[in-house]
């Protein structure tokens, strides 16, 4: 019989279970509508951690002697060049993304950053495109605006168009 081996990975584990435990039980004490999130996340979260730990516990999965897949890396030769280009173009779109929503508002950034991103990043065809768009504006709408009726901020332009008379 293996001897179960008790280590960092499974404190960490055991620490995520507890936080995702609290917040599922705290959650359950809150409107329907409020708790769902929290505790559909936090769910997931306990039993993906739940069955982590017992495989760090038991040991298996893991080969003796072999680096864990982390520790790998791709490619020998790192063109430090093209790595500052990549990370720097990363780094534009997440804050694209963030103007976008400042600008425009969620319900309109979404849309707009998925196609931009698919057409323009992802270099995807456009039928690709303007369809990745649709399924990620209908799962937005779908979720927090009729399932949810979460209520967005508009953004700076259409407050900007309110003042002038147009627009709601």
């Amino acid at each position: 019989m293996s001897r179960m081996k008790f280590n960092g990975r499974a404190a960490i584990c055991l620490f995520i279970m507890t936080v995702s435990l609290i917040a599922v039980l705290n959650a359950l004490k809150w409107p329907v509508q409020t708790a769902l999130f929290p505790i559909v996340v936090g769910t997931g979260i306990f039993f993906l951690s739940l069955a982590t730990l017992i495989l760090i516990l038991t040991e298996k999965g893991e080969s003796p002697g072999k680096r864990a897949p982390i520790d790998r890396q791709l490619s020998e030769a790192v063109d430090e060049v093209a790595a500052r280009l990549a990370t720097l173009g990363a780094f534009g779109w997440v804050f694209g993304f963030f103007f976008l929503i400042i600008l425009l508002g969620f319900p309109l950034t979404v849309p707009l950053f998925v196609f931009s991103y698919a057409k323009f990043q992802g270099q995807e065809e456009w039928g690709a495109s303007l369809a990745l768009t649709f399924f990620s504006w209908l799962m937005f709408w779908g979720l927090f605006i009729r399932l949810l009726h979460i209520p967005f901020e508009d953004g700076l332009l259409q407050e900007g168009l309110k003042l002038f008379g147009i627009g709601s």
